[in-house]
């Protein structure tokens, strides 16, 4: 082919390339179905369990959306970070105490939630498997108060990611009360 006749193509061409582009775009944005994160719909209801069963099975809970009713703060490892359950073990029975750790959402923290030891809480959130880099994440966050307090969170396989927790009983609230019963 002479170059008169290649130049004579050349525009035809580029025209006929980038309707076919085109097209392929407008084909892809009819024909292909969105794809994304699979977010939890609001109307998701948090399946009610009780602490004993979490405590004792958290693998059969994992990634799921629990509800406590009420569990009691036995030790906190942060603001963010404390553990229910019983500290005991009964030695009859020679099993471990029956503890389990929960991480508060910055969102719930940020809303005023305060625990101390002692207080009974309502907590809904998602059961999770700890891993390392999630302690990693909680250094980085500066969630723990001491290096002690990262090794007893790793001891731990699993903990609930509460997003929503209410104190229905404050530990300080029952110390307000017995003061003001000893002053009558």
């Amino acid at each position: 082919m002479s170059q008169v006749q290649q130049s004579k193509l050349n525009l035809p061409l580029m025209i006929l390339a980038f309707l076919t582009i085109g097209g392929f775009v407008w084909w892809l944005s009819t024909a292909a179905e969105p794809t994304g994160f699979a977010l939890a719909d609001a109307g998701v209801e948090a399946a009610l369990v009780d602490a004993d069963q979490l405590i004792g099975s958290p693998a059969a809970f994992e990634d799921e959306l629990v509800e406590l009713t009420s569990v009691q703060v036995q030790t906190l490892l942060g603001a963010h970070v404390f553990i229910f359950g019983d500290e005991e073990v009964d030695e009859e029975e020679d099993e471990e105490p029956g503890r389990f750790l929960v991480r508060l959402d910055p969102d719930v923290i940020a809303a005023g939630v305060q625990v101390l030891p002692g207080d009974e809480l309502r907590l809904v959130g998602n059961v999770r498997a700890m891993s390392d880099s999630i302690l990693e994440i909680w250094d980085a966050e500066a969630i723990f108060v001491g290096d002690e307090d990262r090794e007893i969170a790793s001891e731990f396989p699993h903990f609930l990611h509460a997003t929503e927790a209410d104190v229905l009983d404050s530990a300080d609230e029952v110390e307000e009360e017995d003061d003001e019963t000893e002053e009558d």
